[in-house]
């Protein structure tokens, strides 16, 4: 009787056994839980690129298997190529490093032939684009002129971080599609520095987002200390309709296929990418958690209280664009490299 009791009882765990629901392995959840996750920016804290680079870290927890945690790391340098350097080549490619570069770092990576741009824009795992850009040139209440018209008569000073920004790449570009005379001033880090710089005399001004100058400058914006004398992007910001947009200053084909070409970096935007060489699943993992924090409706109403837009590129259009940007044929290229001066 007792051997049928142990039989009677070992059959029955058996069918437990059997039903039971089985425990699937998640190996995302399994390799983020605990885990910290690095974000690479390459400007310094408290400007643009570190308020959208918030909007993701601070709100993807919930969204990444695993829920780790999000920290930030500022390493400015060179229109953010040392940030994409150490991207490339020193970074984790495990997944647990993302980074923020600046948008004109893909375009100027293509343009030039620089030894110590030390990366391929194509070979980044692109995540997707924060938000996308409106560029504007700001210019100082006591600059020699404020507007396109005077530029083209009177030198006027903009702050710029590295060649490779657009800091330094749109006023070159101005020049001479439009025939102004701005100078770009080198070796400011950071948005705030250069803001700094046209308020202690240094420079009038300085090339940047209209996301930028609204969350840094909107009361000097407002009392007509800061003005702006031109938009680079594809298409006129809707609360600047009076603003010049240069490619309508563009008279030639040639001339708007070159700016056309050059407000690329209005698409990258505020773009996430990962290292290279991260493994393809934690890739799409981290693109789709991405694709759903840019939804989350904290995040969303984060961005509605600084008014600013979060829309953008997912990381498999992100991908394609850098594919195609870097298959530029040579002959546009050394237009434009001439155009800004570029050898």
């Amino acid at each position: 009787m007792k051997f049928r009791h142990q039989l009677l009882g070992l059959g029955v765990a058996a069918l437990a056994g059997a039903f039971a629901t089985p425990v699937i392995a998640d190996p995302i959840a399994d390799f983020y839980k605990g885990k910290t996750i690095t974000i690479i920016v390459g400007t310094r804290p408290g400007g643009a690129y570190d308020i959208y680079t918030r909007f993701f870290g601070d709100f993807a927890t919930e969204h990444l298997a695993g829920h780790p945690n999000f920290i930030y790391q500022y390493m400015p340098g060179g229109g953010a190529v040392k940030a994409a350097n150490y991207l490339y080549n020193a970074a984790a490619k495990d997944g647990t490093i993302i980074g923020m570069l600046e948008q004109g770092t893909p375009l100027g990576r293509v343009l030039r032939d620089d030894a110590n741009m030390k990366f391929d824009i194509t070979k980044f795992n692109w995540v997707g684009t924060v938000g996308r850009s409106y560029y504007m040139f700001g210019i100082w209440h006591n600059a020699p002129t404020r507007t396109i018209e005077g530029a083209k008569k009177t030198e006027v000073l903009l702050a710029a971080s590295g060649k490779s920004s657009t800091t330094y790449i749109y006023p070159v570009l101005t020049n001479y599609i439009a025939g102004t005379k701005y100078k770009p001033v080198l070796g400011y880090r950071g948005a705030g520095d250069m803001n700094l710089s046209f308020q202690r005399g240094e420079t009038h001004g300085r090339g940047g987002t209209w996301s930028s100058w609204k969350t840094a400058m909107a009361p000097q914006i407002k009392a007509g200390e800061l003005t702006f004398a031109l938009q680079v992007a594809p298409r006129k910001h809707p609360e600047w309709p009076d603003v010049p947009l240069l490619l309508d200053l563009a008279k030639t084909s040639e001339a708007r296929e070159i700016v056309e070409f050059m407000t690329v970096p209005s698409s990258v935007g505020r773009s996430l990418l990962l290292p290279p060489g991260v493994p393809v699943e934690r890739v799409q993992a981290i693109r789709r958690a991405f694709d759903a924090t840019m939804k989350d409706p904290r995040m969303l109403a984060r961005a509605k209280n600084l008014g600013i837009l979060t829309t953008g590129e997912s990381g498999e259009e992100l991908q394609a664009l850098m594919v195609k940007l870097a298959a530029t044929p040579l002959p546009l290229i050394k237009k434009v490299r001439a155009a800004i001066g570029m050898k």
